[in-house]
């Protein structure tokens, strides 16, 4: 049964989101090439002064991981490294998005927030373990890997979600692969179309649009954010017919996921006990 969803109007949709500030979108490009100058991220950064303040409050507060305090924009980049920073500024400028109630998906305010929250210190996490990948976005895309439900759940009507819900439990797929089979596409791929509309680096992009099929996004951000996905949901105590625990046609590429990265299984539970601790330091810093 092919129900489809509107590819134009989704993507209507998507461009009627609020842009992303242009400093978040500058900060991640100036990210995706080896040589960006860190005195061209502070200056994007101390341009605004809000941004700032932001910065500064998120460098001392426990996660910080210092009691010296600091009052430089370089020096928190020291602390905090440039892709983490990057991270914080998407976060703060997406932060009344991911704290809506999500259409469709039936997801209350605060859960979408704490689990794209989670998913960021997860990628950060990850990628600081990982012995063959070391890009910088990871957090980005961990922190947005969701957002396509904002517009996908748009579409969803009780006939819609009755089709999804006879596929996820009686043909026993996967949330997104019910998604794509049944709408055409899934809530990652339009996230990538969200992705593209704020101008956002194609690592980013891809990262959110192949969270769920990393093998298909041919770059290891894919599998960081996939692999961050699920430490956010093994963290959830309310389970969801989404939640990976629930579903071996996804944690099946969890094996793939860790051989790519060079990580063992073990080094997710470490992976875990690390988001709990940045989610418990930074509980009110982005509010």
């Amino acid at each position: 049964m092919y129900l489809s969803v509107d590819h134009d109007l989704l993507v209507r949709s998507a461009y009627q989101l609020p842009p992303l500030p242009q400093s978040a979108a500058r900060l991640a490009h100036l990210l995706t090439t080896d040589d960006s100058d860190i005195r061209e991220i502070i200056s994007v950064i101390e341009y605004d002064p809000t941004l700032t303040m932001k910065l500064l409050r998120v460098a001392n507060s426990a996660i910080g991981g210092s009691r010296h305090r600091i009052g430089t924009v370089r020096e928190a980049l020291i602390r905090l490294g440039t892709g983490t920073v990057v991270g914080f500024v998407v976060a703060s400028s997406v932060r009344p998005l991911l704290g809506k109630r999500i259409p469709g998906y039936n997801i209350p305010e605060t859960e979408f927030w704490k689990h794209s929250l989670a998913a960021a210190f997860a990628a950060e996490a990850i990628q600081a373990h990982s012995a063959n990948w070391t890009g910088r976005l990871a957090f980005t895309a961990a922190l947005l890997h969701d957002i396509g439900k904002l517009v996908l759940g748009q579409f969803l009507t009780p006939e819609l979600l009755a089709w999804l819900e006879r596929a996820v439990t009686d043909g026993k797929q996967a949330a997104f692969q019910a998604e794509a089979e049944i709408l055409s596409l899934h809530h990652g791929e339009a996230g990538g179309v969200i992705a593209q509309h704020w101008g956002l680096p194609d690592s980013i992009v891809r990262g959110i649009a192949h969270h769920h099929d990393p093998e298909n996004g041919e770059d290891g951000i894919c599998y960081v954010t996939y692999l961050a996905n699920v430490v956010a949901h093994r963290l959830e105590s309310d389970p969801r017919e989404e939640r990976p625990g629930s579903q071996p046609t996804v944690l099946a590429k969890v094996d793939p996921a860790l051989e790519w990265l060079g990580l063992a299984e073990e080094s997710l539970r470490s992976v875990s006990d690390e988001v709990q601790k940045g989610l418990q330091a930074l509980s009110s810093q982005l509010d």
